[in-house]
């Protein structure tokens, strides 16, 4: 519990040295200042402050999935609607993490809950190659498609981005 508040105090404190200044002029220091914490309570948690950003972004979508596993069955188009809604409620992060030019490594992370999500669809048997191919493919579309709602201040509503999904992915309802 205590390492999950030291992080949380990291993770606020680096988004609030962001607001103030760019991010490769925060240190390890600037941060642990600000948080509070001693500089072997950071390393504790992180080896870099590029590991804050990218935990916090694994913790937001384990909490997604979390609340997607509460759900008995969901379709396709509510799924994309709650995975923005997610995102655009957290975007501060997703900001921080383009700030710091960590988004490619984020491409892994979408990677993992996209297959997750498709592990679970698919149930009764391991994936495919042309199954791996489609999930590179739909996690790399919507990786890309953030990126740019973030270039765009997410000023796009939710509502738009369904509709150009919907004709971009098959399997959305029109």
């Amino acid at each position: 519990m205590i390492k999950n508040t030291t992080k949380e105090c990291l993770f606020t404190a680096l988004m609030l040295l962001m607001e103030q200044k760019s991010y490769d002029k925060i240190t390890v220091t600037d941060i642990t200042r600000k948080a509070g914490v001693s500089r072997m309570s950071f390393y504790r948690c992180y080896c870099t402050k590029e590991d804050v950003l990218l935990d916090a972004a694994d913790r937001l979508l384990d909490e997604f999935q979390t609340e997607l596993e509460m759900c008995s069955s969901i379709e396709p188009e509510d799924f994309a609607k709650r995975y923005f809604q997610k995102l655009q409620k957290n975007k501060n992060l997703i900001k921080g993490i383009e700030k710091a030019g960590c988004d490619e490594k984020l491409f892994s992370i979408e990677l993992k809950y996209n297959k997750l999500i498709m592990e679970k669809k698919i149930k009764s048997r391991p994936l495919s190659i042309e199954d791996t191919m489609l999930l590179y493919y739909h996690t790399g579309g919507i990786h890309e498609m953030i990126k740019y709602w973030c270039y765009l201040d997410f000023d796009i509503p939710i509502e738009e981005i369904l509709q150009v999904l919907s004709k971009a992915t098959p399997y959305l309802p029109k």
